[in-house]
């Protein structure tokens, strides 16, 4: 009974917390409704006279009324058993998840229509080879720009960044502001592309093929770098003397968070772990592969899990961390180089499978377009360049 008791408040708490919200949300779109009959008003007295100046200084607000209020997500909690140990009785019983409130962007009217909920995908019992892109030279790193295009760049020698589409056509070639090779690169929601450079501590947008610095850092080398669905820019960056490393969130190209250190005051990160990756999940979390592990945060900046591999794994190699990216079910799928292959996690860090039969050698980036097409280059060092395409979940 004292465990039921406990378990009640606690959902009773939850939904105080959520209709706090949504009685919050109620009223901005009150205000709303009450701007837009303003407005209906004063476009009717504007009708009624014969006032040529005040209807020339007339500004519609019609794009604005159409941008509607942000929408809360709000999931029913889900109950899961702990496991057995010396603790008291009482956590031995059940436990709620925590309410993840997900704020989606704002959206237009035709998004209200009712859709029905996605289904989960299934995994393929053996992913495939759905196509193949060549490209002029090899790739390190990658980002998706839509589902047509996608951004690769070599960050060893080259210093340009190539726009392919999905064909393997050469759409578009950038050479860097510095002349040297990026670091790392990544599309914007705009469709602009944001790209790091070490050798002169700088982060650079470009747009169209017009190159601004809008990022210079001093005593911080920036490395990997990825773009959150708030449209803000997480940063991974090392300290000149390699002794630290740390990941910055800019917003509007302005620090916002830095992320450094756990609760007991540890670096969360390893020491000068060079070139890492970086992504963002769909519940916010920041995942990170450096030295010879996965650190994700929640978006607070608090430690969630280190990931080190599978405990059983039969490889030869040690655990090889590169590139990582996640998907539209808040998988974290990490490439493994040494091991030629990809980890599938799900997002508290649980191993779910192996991608490691579609003629994977060493690779190194990642990236997922909106249907979950798995995009990923061969990291072999031939003549031949090529980014591979693979399908890993079942259609319909």
């Amino acid at each position: 009974d004292a465990i039921v008791k406990i378990l009640k408040a606690n959902a009773d708490k939850l939904e105080s917390n959520a209709r706090a919200l949504l009685d919050k949300q109620e009223i901005e779109i009150q205000q709303s409704i009450a701007e837009i009959k303003q407005s209906i008003a004063d476009v009717r007295k504007l009708l009624e006279h014969n006032d040529v100046v005040s209807v020339s200084a007339y500004k519609t607000r019609n794009n604005e009324f159409r941008r509607l209020p942000y929408k809360a997500m709000i999931p029913l909690p889900s109950i899961y058993p702990y496991k057995i140990d010396k603790e008291p009785i009482y956590k031995h019983f059940k436990s709620l998840s925590p309410l993840i409130i997900r704020m989606s962007g704002g959206y237009n009217i035709d998004d209200l229509l009712v859709k029905p909920a996605p289904t989960i995908k299934q995994f393929m019992n053996e992913p495939q080879i759905v196509s193949y892109i060549k490209t002029k030279s090899a790739s390190r790193k990658l980002s998706c720009l839509n589902d047509e295009e996608i951004w690769t760049s070599n960050s060893l020698m080259e210093n340009t960044m190539d726009l392919y589409n999905i064909d393997g056509d050469l759409v578009q070639s950038i050479q860097t502001k510095s002349g040297y090779p990026p670091i790392d690169i990544t599309a914007t929601k705009s469709g602009d592309l944001v790209y790091t450079d070490r050798w002169d501590r700088s982060v650079n947008i470009v747009r169209n093929t017009h190159i601004e610095t809008v990022i210079l850092l001093h005593g911080w080398v920036p490395c990997c770098v990825c773009c959150t669905s708030s449209d803000d820019l997480l940063i991974g960056m090392n300290s000149e003397d390699c002794k630290q490393s740390k990941v910055v969130r800019y917003s509007g190209f302005r620090e916002k968070q830095s992320i450094q250190y756990d609760d007991k005051g540890q670096p969360l990160y390893s020491e000068s772990f060079g070139g890492f990756y970086i992504a963002e999940n769909i519940n916010q979390d920041i995942c990170v592969t450096c030295s010879i592990e996965v650190v994700v945060v929640n978006k607070d900046g608090k430690l969630r899990f280190r990931y080190t591999g599978h405990p059983f794994t039969t490889f030869k190699e040690e655990f090889d961390p590169r590139g990582i990216t996640t998907d539209s079910h808040g998988r974290i799928l990490i490439a493994d180089s040494d091991n030629h292959c990809i980890h599938v996690i799900d997002q508290d860090g649980e191993f779910l499978r192996y991608i490691d039969n579609c003629k994977l050698h060493r690779p190194i980036s990642l990236c997922v377009d909106s249907e979950d097409n798995l995009f990923v280059p061969d990291g072999r060092g031939t003549m031949e360049h090529e980014v591979k395409e693979i399908q890993y979940y079942m259609t319909k």
